[in-house]
């Protein structure tokens, strides 16, 4: 199938569901008494859309007062501060930067902007070191199989980066290695409605020094190669005034986003081979995304977001909406290498251009006691490179066809006893692949609240699965046109707890069975290619605990610590790795968040701590990575006690590594030791 005939296909389908589910909308809105009568008590006053899961499964945030503290350089910074996340890092500013969530590799966490999937469609994951973070005003995420809900790659959760675009200042920061960076918001006013653009420069030459041993010798060696220039462009458009074009009852967003980076790619650290001082890496990205709502039914008394808020004590709330969410992604990347010469005598010129289209149709009908949604949605992935296989005349494509329903239903009413409140909820996915045919994921939970003892008890179990990446497929001499999806099965246990005055204490437990693991063995003694070959099991305990001395000390502290201990074990019968760890997943993850306010001081402090890790899949002791420690501290000041026409002013220091540990995230690349970074933020 071709390009342009995916392209036919994928406008089809859209200009269907729009003629099919729309006009329903708009025939409600006109003719509804009810419409008539409430719409002028609906307005659209706030400046961001709902949570990408408004349900009764667990979802954590790292809110907007957050970020303002921690002054991120990128959005991998906010990253840092969730629990239980495994942190896949190359190293320095300009490192490729992953995570993993509940024990599985980086392509089964998906990544969000503004419910919008990030993932790419090549490898499957996301690099976080080339968002642009200069409009992100908060994170939310959620550790749970979520295919049901979201599609491929989130068996083990979710990222969704939410943007603000009220945003008005400009913040300067230099950094040691000679980094440099500068943030510009600006909003403005455009047909009534809020315009802002934000535009984020980075430059670091990114050498710094590291200790190795060379033949028995400690030696100090400066990372050569490592620079990092990014230069990020967002241009946002969003329609909440009601003097605007569109009714109260509409909201609609557009966001422009450009970046393009540049970096060198070092390579590993090996005995009498330091590094790779030519490699290069240039990626441009340039991304269109739309998020529009229409409440066509509303008896709640409240505005376009609020009334799809579950914790809406209206008892006769009764909300019927569409949601439409659609990107077009084009991207272009490069990767040059002149030393390959293994390659060939002119060494490595890989080069791909991907153009993405993903739309997503959404109807919710939400009352009181119960929610159903069903959506459509189309993915058109389309490739172009020199690296795939030659017999696709080097370009393939993809196109994903979905259907998913949900339903949660609130059983109060059957309950005598109403120190409880008892929510159950299913989803249902149906996915159409075009080179690989259907996959069915689904999940089942219910969430139990005991309000005498202000605990909760959430079950969930569900199916996940990852469709294999373009590479895996059809990279050359790589590539496995016959592979299917990784298959995995969830259970989770959520036990919280909140009796105790200003203390929060959550246990999770976790189990997952994965099959049809995507692992890559020798097809000849010189090339490897990929297989589903591989079963792995994962079990995780996690504990979390969230203390607000606030109200003890008459000051803003608060502690955030988090425990957790997983096994992430090869089962695949016949291995010669059955029942041994997988490698670099760590035994334990140890975080501990101090959040503290002095009258202008904002004090943010980082902790963080990893256990060993093997390096292979032998799991011998002499292929480990050490555990190590991270403790970075974040200092700002506000300048309005000083300069009372500065009031918005704001200086501030970072310094990661602030013990200067010296340890690798992954096996030949070695991190920085401590790195100081100062800046100032000026609202305008």
């Amino acid at each position: 199938m071709t390009i342009y005939n995916l392209n036919i296909i994928f406008f089809i389908y859209v200009v269907l569901v729009l003629f099919l589910i729309i006009p329903k909308a708009i025939y409600s809105k006109i003719h509804s008494d009810t419409l008539s009568t409430k719409s002028k008590e609906v307005l659209v006053t706030n400046s961001k859309f709902q949570s990408i899961l408004n349900t009764s499964i667990k979802v954590d945030k790292i809110n907007e007062k957050i970020v303002k503290k921690l002054n991120p350089i990128m959005s991998f910074d906010l990253v840092k501060l969730t629990n239980g996340l495994y942190i896949n890092d190359y190293g320095g500013l300009g490192g490729i930067k992953t995570v993993s969530m509940r024990g599985l590799a980086s392509n089964n966490t998906l990544v969000m902007l503004n419910g919008v999937r990030l993932n790419s469609s090549q490898n499957g994951s996301y690099d976080f070191s080339t968002l642009n973070i200069s409009n992100i005003s908060e994170m939310e995420y959620s550790k749970n199989g979520l295919s049901g809900f979201l599609g491929g790659n989130s068996a083990g959760g979710v990222i969704n980066f939410r943007t603000n675009s009220n945003k008005n200042d400009i913040n300067f920061s230099y950094g040691s290695l000679n980094e440099k960076s500068i943030k510009i918001n600006k909003r403005l006013n455009f047909l009534d409605s809020n315009l802002s653009t934000g535009i984020n420069y980075i430059n670091s030459d990114g050498n710094y020094r590291f200790n190795n041993i060379q033949f028995d010798k400690n030696l100090t060696f400066r990372r050569e190669n490592s620079n990092f220039r990014n230069l990020s462009i967002n241009l946002d458009y969003l329609n909440d005034n009601l003097n605007a074009f569109l009714s109260d009852n509409e909201k609609l967003s557009l966001n422009l986003i450009y970046s393009n980076t540049l970096r060198g790619v070092p390579g590993p650290v090996l005995q009498n081979n330091i590094e790779n001082t030519d490699a290069k890496l240039i990626e441009s990205d340039f991304k269109i995304l739309l998020n529009y709502d229409l409440l066509y039914f509303n008896n709640s008394d409240k505005n376009i977001e609020a009334s799809s808020d579950k914790s809406d004590n209206n008892d006769n709330k009764n909300i019927e909406k569409l949601e439409l969410r659609g990107m077009t992604n084009v991207n272009y990347m490069s990767y040059i290498d002149k030393n390959a010469i293994y390659f060939s005598e002119e060494g490595i010129n890989s080069q791909f251009n991907s153009f993405d289209n993903y739309f997503k149709l959404t109807y919710k009908n939400i009352s009181k006691e119960f929610e159903f949604n069903i959506n459509t949605e189309i993915n058109n992935n389309n490739l172009i490179g020199n690296m795939l296989d030659v017999s696709l005349d080097n370009k393939v494509n993809r196109l994903n066809l979905s259907l998913n329903t949900f339903i949660n239903y609130n059983l109060s009413n059957f309950i005598s006893n109403k120190e409880y409140n008892v929510d159950f909820y299913n989803t249902l996915r149906l996915d159409n692949f075009s080179d690989f045919g259907n996959v069915f994921s689904y999940l089942v939970g219910t969430n139990i609240e005991l309000k005498n003892i202000n605990s909760s008890i959430n079950y969930n179990y569900s199916k996940n699965y990852r469709p294999p990446s373009f590479n895996e497929m059809y990279y050359l001499n790589f590539g496995n046109q016959d592979l299917i999806p990784e298959i995995s099965h969830s259970q989770t246990i959520i036990l919280s707890n909140n009796s105790i005055p200003n203390l929060k204490i959550t246990n999770t437990f976790n189990y997952i069975n994965l099959e049809n693991k995507i692992v890559s063995l020798p097809s000849s003694p010189v090339v490897w290619t990929a297989y589903n070959l591989g079963n792995a099991n994962v079990t995780s305990y996690e504990l979390d605990a969230v203390y607000d001395l606030s109200e003890i000390i008459n000051s803003e502290l608060s502690l955030n610590f988090s425990y957790l201990i997983q096994d992430v074990r090869d089962k695949t019968i016949g291995s010669q790795t059955f029942d041994k760890l997988l490698p670099y997943t760590p035994k334990e993850i140890i975080t501990l968040n101090l959040i503290y306010k002095i009258t202008n001081f904002d004090i943010l402090l980082i902790n963080r701590y990893n256990s060993f890790r093997y390096y292979t899949t032998n799991n011998n002791y002499n292929e480990i990575l050490s555990a190590y420690l991270q403790t970075d501290l974040n200092i700002s000041y506000n300048l309005e006690s000083i300069l009372t026409d500065y009031q918005n002013t704001i200086i501030y220091l970072t310094i990661n590594n602030i013990l200067n540990n010296q340890y690798e995230l992954i096996k030949n690349y070695p991190m920085p030791g401590i790195i100081f970074r100062g800046g100032v933020k000026i609202g305008l």
